[in-house]
C-alpha cells in the first residue's frame, strides 16, 4: 500500500479541531468575511482594508473559495473572479451557504453587468476602482442589516416563515425545529446530538445558526428548551389543579 493520504485526518483529531474552531469563533466578536480574488494585489488590498474590523479569510480562485465557504460559513463573501456570477449561484443553491450575502466586484460599470450580478442574487455590486472606506462601509451595512434578523427571530422562535423571506432559510429552520420538537426532551440530547441529527459539522451548524439567529448551537438549544418548558409548566399546573 502507498503512503497515507495527507488529507486523511483521524476522527478524534478532526473532532478536536472542530471543537477548537467553534470555541475560537464563539470568543471572537468579529464577523467573518471571505475574500475571493484571482489578482494577488486586489486580495491584499481587500484583506488590508477589512482586517481591522472583520476576521478575513482569502482564496485565490473559485474552487478554493468554495471549499472555504463550505468549511467556514462566513458572514459575507466578496468575489472578484471571472466566474463570480456562477459562484454566487452556487452559494445560493447550497443549504449551508444559501444565506450568505455576496458582494461582487467588477471593472465594468455598465448596467448590463450590474443586471447580471443582481440576476445571480448578489446583494451588492461595487465597481472598480473603489475607495477602501466605501468597501468597508458597505460590508458593515450589509452585516448590520443581517443582524436585525436575529432580534426578529428571537422574538418569534418557532415562526421562521414570519421572519425569513428566502425559502432555503425557512426550510433550514423548519427542519431544525422539527428535530428539536421531536428530541429536545431527551436527557442526552445536546448540541452535538443536534449537529449529528442535522448532518452538518459543528462549525457549519454553529456558523449557520449564528448568522440566522445570532446564537451558537448550544445557546439556541438552551433557549428552545427553556421556551418549551415555560409553555409546558402552566399546562401542567392547570392539569394538577383540575385533578384536585
Amino acid at each position: 500500500p502507498g503512503p497515507a493520504d495527507s488529507k486523511d485526518v483521524p476522527p478524534e483529531v478532526a473532532t478536536r479541531e472542530a471543537a477548537l474552531a467553534v470555541q475560537d469563533d464563539e470568543t471572537s466578536e468579529q464577523p467573518v468575511v471571505l475574500v475571493i480574488a484571482d489578482n494577488a494585489a486586489m486580495r491584499s488590498l481587500m484583506e488590508k482594508t477589512l482586517k481591522t474590523q472583520f476576521r478575513t479569510i482569502v482564496a485565490n480562485n473559485e474552487n478554493s473559495g468554495w471549499e472555504k465557504a463550505q468549511a467556514q460559513v462566513p458572514d459575507l463573501v466578496i468575489t472578484d473572479i471571472e466566474t463570480s456570477q456562477n459562484f454566487c449561484e452556487k452559494l445560493r443553491d447550497a443549504t449551508i451557504t444559501s444565506h450568505i450575502p455576496v458582494v461582487m466586484l467588477t471593472a465594468n460599470a455598465e448596467q448590463e453587468n450590474k443586471a447580471q450580478g443582481l440576476q445571480a442574487d448578489a446583494d451588492e455590486y461595487i465597481s472598480k476602482p473603489f475607495a477602501p472606506e466605501e468597501l468597508r462601509q458597505r460590508v458593515q451595512n450589509i452585516i448590520a442589516q443581517r443582524e436585525n434578523l436575529h432580534h426578529d427571530f428571537n422574538r418569534q422562535l418557532a415562526q421562521p416563515r414570519d421572519i425569513f423571506s428566502s425559502d432555503p432559510e425557512i426550510d433550514f429552520m423548519d427542519s431544525l425545529l422539527e428535530i428539536l420538537e421531536e428530541r429536545y426532551a431527551e436527557a442526552t440530547f445536546d448540541a452535538d446530538a443536534l449537529t449529528t441529527a442535522r448532518g452538518l459539522s459543528r462549525i457549519q451548524l454553529h456558523r449557520k445558526l449564528k448568522a440566522l439567529t445570532g446564537k451558537s448551537t448550544q445557546e439556541f438549544l438552551r433557549d428552545f428548551k427553556r421556551t418549551r418548558s415555560q409553555q409546558v409548566l402552566p399546562a401542567d399546573r392547570t392539569r394538577i389543579m383540575g385533578n384536585r
